[in-house]
């Protein structure tokens, strides 16, 4: 039976290709499923809105990036990603090892002034700042490897001395950022 319907169609096929479906055919079987018939204008109307929607769509993100990139760049203070740390010791290390409780103190007080010296300025409008973030972040190492070091074995000279160093290079670099920034305002 395929094959009968298939050989009529090639041979008819000219007849057939003639014939166009009415203009009104999808008026009538949305009629008949019980739809408003749509004319081609809200059609094209839709695909407008479409189109305007996505374009909405696209201003609002990048709206949202430039406002993330803004927050993350100029609000957020630079301390914030890179994190100082200012006392090696805690409050019970300050009373088991006097000797070097002393020489805290004195380092915390000076690193906290500095800090806040130098947080007084707006660091993102300085570029060199970003010179700075791996210095820090190897004393910050550094200061964790020491933190560890007495809490696993212990004061002594040595780790005094080590512990010292780390006080006045930390010190040494925040008087350092703090002198650029001075001299770029």
């Amino acid at each position: 039976m395929w094959n009968e319907i298939e050989s009529y169609i090639k041979q008819n096929r000219e007849d057939l290709d003639q014939d166009l479906p009415r203009e009104d055919l999808w008026a009538d079987i949305d009629k008949k499923l019980g739809n408003q018939p749509t004319p081609l204008s809200n059609v094209e109307e839709s695909r407008d809105k479409v189109r305007q929607f996505s374009f909405y769509r696209l201003a609002a993100s990048l709206l949202i990036l430039v406002g993330v990139g803004y927050v993350g760049m100029k609000v957020l203070p630079w301390e914030m990603n890179i994190p100082m740390r200012t006392s090696l010791l805690d409050n019970e290390q300050h009373q088991t090892y006097p000797e070097l409780s002393e020489q805290d103190r004195v380092y915390v007080s000076e690193a906290n002034e500095l800090l806040q010296a130098i947080n007084s300025y707006d660091l993102h409008a300085h570029p060199f700042m970003d010179e700075y973030r791996d210095e820090i972040k190897q004393l910050e190492k550094r200061f964790e490897s020491l933190k560890d070091r007495l809490d696993q074995g212990g004061y002594s000279d040595r780790l005094h001395n080590d512990i010292v160093l780390s006080y006045n290079a930390k010190v040494a670099l925040l008087k350092d950022i703090l002198a650029k920034l001075k001299a770029a305002d």
